[in-house]
């Protein structure tokens, strides 16, 4: 943050008297209406936030080749999509990006981030001894539409019609009775996933996520069930 002189507000951000700007390498191109809501964006957070965004649009394909140029090359930015299947195995490996600790582990400064983002779920996206990767917690267009999981298990442990779960509080009950068992509770493999599955018994995880896309593949795989995710049923019940 910018001292202005300004009190800070309840979550520790000062907002700076003339805007600050954000440059962002974005992977993906720029959304349809993007300058709308960027205006609206602009609109909102004028008075708590100040903070204008510059941001570079890389179409997917280029993306991976393109960060580690910008990077490797010492251009400026102040934030960057990465991630394990990206370049973030290598660029945090050799100390590109910046240690983030003193603030995310810093609730009397910034309480606001220490809210957002528990301890241990930080301390869980170290990389290479740096806390560089801010992790998301929610994504907006693509989501996550579908989530399978192992039948046999769900009957085994009782839960569900005949292993057929079909609401929130029997998936819950699932993902508990996994970690009871031992097993890892949540797993996120998308294409490795498709022929990965293939093979009865060979999930170790009791989720894993696949993008709608390849729903049909999933109709094959007898050994695995899948539920879609309602937005408005979440968000009703987050309510």
């Amino acid at each position: 943050s910018v001292d202005t002189g300004a009190a800070a507000d309840s979550t520790g951000y000062v907002v700076p008297e003339e805007p600050v700007t954000i440059k962002f390498l974005h992977k993906g191109p720029e959304p349809e209406g993007w300058d709308a809501v960027y205006e609206k964006y602009l609109e909102m957070t004028r008075d708590t936030l100040n903070i204008e965004l510059d941001i570079t649009w890389v179409e997917h394909a280029d993306y991976k080749e393109k960060l580690n140029l910008e990077i490797t090359s010492g251009s400026e930015w102040d934030l960057v999509f990465d991630a394990s299947w990206v370049q973030l195995r290598n660029l945090a490996a050799e100390g590109y990006y910046a240690d983030l600790s003193s603030y995310f582990n810093n609730p009397e400064q910034y309480p606001g981030l220490a809210a957002a983002f528990p301890a241990e779920t930080m301390e869980a996206n170290i990389w290479f001894d740096s806390m560089c990767y801010i992790p998301l917690f929610e994504v907006y267009g693509n989501g996550i539409p579908c989530i399978w999981y192992r039948l046999d298990w769900a009957k085994e442990w009782g839960i569900g019609t005949d292993g057929k779960i079909t609401s929130y509080d029997e998936m819950e009950q699932y993902w508990q009775a996994a970690k009871d068992a031992g097993i890892i509770p949540y797993g996120a493999q998308m294409l490795v996933a498709i022929s990965a599955a293939s093979e009865l018994g060979y999930a170790v995880s009791a989720f894993q996520i696949i993008p709608l896309l390849f729903y049909p593949f999933l109709l094959l795989l007898s050994s695995l069930a899948f539920i879609f995710l309602v937005p408005e049923k979440k968000e009703k019940e987050r309510a």
